[in-house]
């Protein structure tokens, strides 16, 4: 989502791209070091499936979520870090602004982009991947409009600039994690 968020922010202005690719350029690295973790569980449970364990892939699944609930925790923490860290820049204050803003945006949605992590390596393990697919591709859309909404300040929202591109992909984040849960209630193993 972060492609959405660059181009988005850059029609509000050079100052809101410039915030919002330098946030992209530190959040995407941050979540895909630590979402590494999560990506291991496609290959545990397919394994389980495979070898109809239903039960080890039940319990697997719990603590992966109570992984990824520290994860997640550690993800915004990171985020919150890297905020106060890029102050410390030679980077125009006005820029400087709009990334830590942007990066304090989206740790709000940290937790819920790692649990969707999660849920999507389970679904994936489970040789369901067209609802993942469904899933993440109909959250990057909706995070269009709800960058739009939020970087102008349209149907009675404030307008935040670059920063809301982040409140918008956390919001989106928690949507798709939403979504994968149903899904996931819905699968028969």
């Amino acid at each position: 989502m972060g492609l959405t968020d660059t181009i988005v922010a850059g029609r509000a202005g050079s100052t809101e791209l410039s915030g919002v690719a330098i946030g992209a350029s530190i959040s995407n690295p941050l979540f895909f070091s630590i979402s590494g973790i999560m990506f291991a569980l496609t290959p545990i449970i397919a394994h389980l499936y495979g070898g109809k364990k239903i039960s080890e892939i039940t319990l697997k699944m719990r603590e992966v979520i109570w992984i990824g609930l520290g994860i997640g925790i550690f993800l915004t923490g990171g985020y919150i870090g890297a905020a106060s860290f890029v102050k410390l820049t030679s980077i125009d204050s006005s820029i400087i602004e709009v990334t830590s803003g942007y990066l304090k945006a989206l740790a709000f949605g940290a937790c819920s982009i790692i649990l969707f992590t999660a849920l999507r390596c389970f679904s994936e393990g489970l040789t369901q991947t067209k609802p993942v697919f469904f899933v993440a591709f109909f959250g990057m859309l909706l995070n269009i409009p709800a960058d739009i909404i939020l970087v102008n300040g349209l149907f009675g929202f404030p307008e935040l600039g670059g920063v809301g591109c982040g409140y918008a992909t956390s919001f989106i984040s928690t949507l798709m994690l939403i979504g994968m849960v149903i899904v996931i209630m819905l699968q028969k193993i």
